[in-house]
């Protein structure tokens, strides 16, 4: 239906009904792509005239990879799965934010570093997700907490940051999938998917699917009911078919 060639490759993007705080475009279908060594926003509410927005590097990008939005629309959370391995400069996996209040000049804003050395590579804002119903299924009216996000850091696992303060982002839990292994090894987690349930399915290059249950997800609340299962409806009996009655023996 449309094309946007004018910043290159794209490898990958989160695209919205806009609901932010830049009220220009509220209402309209804005993309964050991530497209390479770039956070690139575009306006796609007309597909016949795509507008890009802005086109914001940073300066340790080496493969601007994937990212996802806050809640509220103001933040950007980026991963770039290739400055760990390859700029010197990145000692440990780092998360980088970026401000997006205003969708014609993001700001870079400090970078959350883990404490490990390893490779990041897809992140999501679950809580967000399932709230607004992108997810598949409508919004939830007791959706899991938006103040976490879930990160597939490959040989370090699923990671669970708390960014509910933007400037004070805090680790609040993990599972690594593949303890026997660290460093820049592209194995391990490589993506993961929030059931509404609260559970979440981390899928691994090498090891399987783990489901595990995050305590915070809902943020020592109840997760919404899950709707009782819809019963068989009940048989209606019908009248006995004599039709081929001549056809059976006598006696039985």
């Amino acid at each position: 239906v449309g094309c946007a060639a004018s910043d290159g490759y794209t490898h990958d993007a989160q695209c919205v009904v806009y609901d932010g705080p830049d009220t220009v475009y509220v209402g309209r279908q804005i993309c964050f792509a991530y497209n390479e060594d770039t956070l690139t926003i575009w306006d796609v509410e007309d597909k016949n005239n795509i507008v890009m927005l802005s086109r914001t590097g940073y300066p340790d990008a080496t493969y601007t990879h994937q990212g996802w939005l806050t809640e509220d629309m103001r933040y950007v959370l980026l991963d770039d799965e290739l400055d760990e391995r390859d700029d010197s400069s990145v000692t440990f996996t780092t998360t980088y934010i970026f401000d997006v209040s205003d969708l014609n000049n993001p700001q870079q804003l400090p970078s959350f570093v883990h404490p490990d050395a390893v490779i990041d590579h897809n992140l999501y804002v679950w809580g967000a997700i399932h709230a607004k119903g992108w997810g598949g299924n409508g919004p939830m009216q007791n959706p899991p907490s938006s103040k976490y996000a879930y990160l597939s850091n490959y040989v370090a696992g699923l990671r669970v940051l708390n960014v509910e303060n933007i400037n004070n982002i805090q680790q609040a839990g993990y599972f690594d999938i593949a303890p026997d292994l660290d460093g820049y090894a592209f194995e391990g987690a490589w993506s993961n998917y929030m059931h509404p349930s609260g559970v979440v399915a981390v899928s691994s290059i090498d090891r399987g699917l783990f489901f595990l249950r995050p305590q915070m997800a809902f943020d020592n609340s109840s997760p919404a009911p899950t709707p009782p299962p819809t019963p068989a409806p009940t048989p209606v009996p019908t009248d006995p078919d004599d039709s081929c009655s001549d056809l059976v023996p006598a006696g039985l």
